[in-house]
């Protein structure tokens, strides 16, 4: 996405024309030189923002693993960089970096999707919120961050098929925030289906809206009645 507008155009184009139901994006974009990278809650990308908003789509933000020149933290343990660790560190700040921006008092009807049973964020929201309080510094957002959080973010359980992790989630977001996801090809489609149908963190009602209803309704496809 180097070319906000370029980008804003295109979504149209897939929404209006090709019947696209959403959006999907890897993580931040690079431009002009190879260790640069750029998030999206940068007032530059408002007008793509604008249409996400005007075209009503979940946008959905994926993992991507963070450029060399920018992985210091990560020298010697090549490991973490990825889906093991990095991308929720990557993915997650992005979220949160949105959250702190501004962007949904400016487009209230936003929907953005992460997953993975929120790369860790349902777990610290209430000590991000507290610690907030006392260190505002650059805040831009009129509310609270887990207010935008629990109002704007859907989660899937991609590749976390850990009952702990579930029920964190669901106890911060609810269930019609919450969605059936294998992470297939790097999961087993088999393994995701198989701990989903067992878990007691749920019960059948919520086991239906999670595994088929609450998506009907985010990508408004046909069948939603």
């Amino acid at each position: 996405m180097q070319d906000p507008i370029a980008a804003g155009e295109e979504l149209k184009r897939c929404v209006n024309e090709l019947g696209f139901k959403g959006a999907l994006v890897n993580g931040f974009t690079q431009r002009d030189v190879a260790d640069s990278a750029y998030y999206y809650d940068i007032p530059e990308y408002r007008d793509f923002w604008q249409v996400v908003s005007d075209v009503d789509v979940p946008f959905y933000l994926h993992p991507r693993m963070q450029i060399p020149e920018r992985s210091q933290t990560y020298e010697g343990h090549p490991w973490l960089k990825s889906s093991p660790w990095g991308f929720a560190v990557e993915t997650s700040t992005h979220a949160l970096r949105l959250c702190g921006s501004g962007l949904f008092d400016d487009f209230s009807n936003l929907k953005i999707v992460i997953g993975h049973q929120g790369e860790g964020i349902p777990f610290g929201l209430w000590r991000i919120d507290a610690r907030m309080r006392f260190s505002p510094r650059g805040y831009r957002g009129k509310r609270l961050l887990g207010d935008y959080f629990r109002e704007h973010f859907h989660v899937t359980v991609s590749g976390n098929y850990n009952d702990a992790a579930f029920r964190c989630a669901v106890d911060v977001l609810g269930v019609d925030r919450m969605y059936f996801c294998s992470d297939y090809p790097f999961e087993r489609m088999q393994d995701a289906a198989d701990w989903f149908d067992n878990t007691d963190v749920i019960d059948d009602s919520a086991r239906l809206k999670i595994g088929r209803t609450n998506a009907i309704r985010l990508f408004d496809l046909d069948g939603a009645g």
